[in-house]
C-alpha cells in the first residue's frame, strides 16, 4: 500500500512539475544578437482588406533610439536597457484601416505608428483621403519581417501611399 501511493505521489509531482513548466517550454529560444545588430520579431495581429495591427518588438544592447520615418514624419522614442540583462526593448506598433464612404471616390485611410520603450511614447495618427481604393493593399504595402538587422541603417519596412516608410535604430 505505501508503494502504490509512492508511486501515485510521484506521478503526481512529475504531472504537476510537467504542467507548471509548460508555458516556459513552448518559448522560442533566441539566438544572441550580435555586436553592431538589433532584433525585430513581428508579430500579425489582424490583418484583412480593411484593417491591419502589426506589433514589432526591437531588442538591442545598450542605450538606443528607434526611429520610424516617411517623407514628412518622423517618430523616434529612446530606451534605456534593463539593468539585468543590458537590453533595451521597444514595442512598435502599425495600425491601418480603410473607412469605405459611399460613394467610393472619397474612401478615408487612417493609420499610425506608435513606438514604445520604457516609459516614453511616441507616434500618433494620420489621415487621408483615398480616392477609390477598394483594400488597404491599395494604400498600403509592409514587408515587415523578423530578424537581425545591423544598427544605424536605414530599413525600408515598406510604403505607405507610395513614400517609403523606414526603421533606423541608433
Amino acid at each position: 500500500m505505501v508503494g502504490e501511493n509512492a508511486r501515485q505521489y510521484l506521478i503526481a509531482s512529475v504531472l504537476v512539475a510537467g504542467l507548471a513548466t509548460l508555458p516556459m517550454g513552448c518559448r522560442e529560444k533566441l539566438e544572441p544578437i550580435p555586436a553592431g545588430s538589433f532584433r525585430a520579431v513581428v508579430e500579425d495581429v489582424v490583418a484583412d482588406d480593411l484593417v491591419l495591427v502589426k506589433r514589432m518588438t526591437i531588442t538591442a544592447a545598450g542605450v538606443r533610439t528607434v526611429s520610424i520615418s516617411e517623407k514628412g514624419g518622423l517618430e523616434e522614442a529612446t530606451g534605456n536597457p534593463d539593468p539585468n540583462t543590458g537590453l533595451m526593448t521597444a514595442q512598435v506598433v502599425f495600425v491601418a484601416d480603410l473607412i469605405k464612404i459611399q460613394p467610393a471616390s472619397g474612401n478615408i485611410f487612417r493609420w499610425m505608428v506608435r513606438i514604445r520603450t520604457g516609459g516614453v511614447t511616441a507616434g500618433g495618427p494620420g489621415f487621408s483621403v483615398a480616392g477609390s481604393a477598394e483594400s488597404l493593399r491599395d494604400v498600403l504595402s509592409l514587408n515587415l519581417t523578423s530578424g537581425i538587422y545591423p544598427l544605424s541603417q536605414d530599413i525600408s519596412l515598406g510604403l505607405v501611399q507610395g513614400r517609403v516608410l523606414s526603421l533606423k535604430v541608433r
